[in-house]
């Protein structure tokens, strides 16, 4: 076993996230470097298992590639997510009833709600002195700024997150089929309806209504459907920004230099969200299913293989980036990153998450003289990196 946890032609994650998930020194670039130096691709996690894509160019060929590497993956007796699992010409239907919800007037209109209580929760945590960042805020401000945005009630925002942690933790991921994790989703479900009978009731200028007023191949969509769109969009939009945050964040109290030069300089805000977006990314990797024999990295993939790509390793992939594992403010392809996916399927909520991300830091900036990493940190690492514990001290501005 290397320390990039591949032998014998398997690639095995866990083993090479295992010193990341407590050290804030231990990088994607780490993780990843051997793979990419090998140009590999290669089985992960056992000797049949998927294959992992990992260079930046083998990365957005797939995603580009639809016909050879399809996203209809769903689990066998589950039902599809969408749009997640969808290829086009369906797929664009969906994004069509979406994409309106998350364009540039939208994403600032929604700046104005949610920045009042990010600021209000940071205000809170700083009087205290220290906490947990991950418990105290990245867990709970994404789902209050997700309930804002589709307009449900702003006292629902606590059993969402409830729901969505015993998803997360009590939903084994790995159980053949998860029916118990399917069995939690089926919970929501109720919940789910009452909105959107209330929202047929009462229609309003978001999401939820866009959805609803949405057609499929000229149909509308059924309840059933348009609660599943609902919860993929509360599962993408809460797991992968809570994500984002934390990983910024920690990276930002980590490192005191960089710190201070954003605090003087905040219109560099967005620059470091990007970069923080490249090197930290949240997910580490999407599936697809390969529906010819083809040949990719030298493999020779075969038709119903599946898929890993890798979107963490292809932004730290030293043929695409410039000195890959450096965080630069100054890069100026660092838009090119797949953070948030590439072709078809690239995330529509990505505004929304950027957004997110960037008034959490100005506002955390503009409050304190500095914040500090202030004890034992532990974050998940896979298939999503995120943190879970990261406590923090606080100087308030100005003491």
């Amino acid at each position: 076993m290397t320390s990039s946890g591949t032998a014998q032609g398997v690639w095995d994650p866990e083993a090479a996230f295992a010193a990341m998930a407590t050290s804030p020194d231990v990088l994607l670039s780490d993780v990843y470097n051997e793979l990419l130096e090998q140009e590999a691709v290669t089985r992960v996690g056992s000797p049949d298992g998927m294959w992992g894509i990992f260079t930046y160019a083998d990365v957005v060929k797939v995603a580009g590639d639809y016909k050879t590497f399809s996203s209809v993956t769903p689990r066998p007796g589950a039902g599809r997510v969408l749009p997640l699992e969808c290829d086009p010409p369906e797929h664009a239907q969906y994004r069509r009833m979406m994409n309106p919800s998350f364009a540039p007037a939208k994403i600032a209109e929604a700046e104005l709600d949610v920045r009042p209580f990010a600021a209000a929760m940071l205000d809170e945590m700083i009087a205290a002195g220290e906490a947990d960042f991950g418990a105290t805020f990245a867990y709970e401000f994404p789902i209050r700024a997700l309930c804002k945005f589709m307009r449900i009630p702003e006292d629902s925002w606590t059993e969402i997150r409830n729901w969505h942690h015993r998803l997360v933790y009590e939903g084994d991921q790995n159980e053949p089929g998860r029916p118990k994790r399917d069995e939690m989703v089926a919970e929501f479900v109720p919940y789910m309806m009452a909105i959107v009978g209330q929202r047929r009731a009462t229609p309003g200028d978001d999401v939820v209504t866009a959805i609803i007023n949405g057609e499929v191949d000229g149909e509308p969509l059924d309840d059933i459907a348009i609660v599943g769109l609902m919860i993929a969009l509360f599962m993408a939009g809460f797991t992968t920004t809570t994500g984002a945050i934390g990983n910024l964040v920690l990276r930002v109290a980590h490192d005191s230099e960089l710190q201070a030069f954003l605090r003087a300089n905040p219109d560099r805000v967005a620059d470091a969200v990007e970069e923080s977006l490249r090197l930290d990314s949240t997910q580490q990797t999407m599936h697809r299913i390969c529906t010819t024999d083809t040949e990719l990295g030298g493999q020779r993939i075969s038709a119903g293989d599946y898929i890993s790509l890798h979107f963490g390793s292809a932004n730290v992939d030293e043929r695409r980036w410039s000195n890959a594992a450096t965080f630069d403010l100054d890069r100026k392809d660092k838009h090119q990153h797949l953070a948030f996916g590439r072709g078809v399927h690239k995330c529509y909520g990505a505004p929304l998450a950027r957004m997110e991300m960037r008034v959490v830091l100005e506002e955390l900036l503009a409050r304190t003289d500095s914040f500090a990493i202030s004890g034992p940190m532990r974050r998940l690492t896979w298939p999503a990196q995120k943190i879970e514990t990261l406590p923090l001290s606080f100087v308030p501005r100005g003491s």
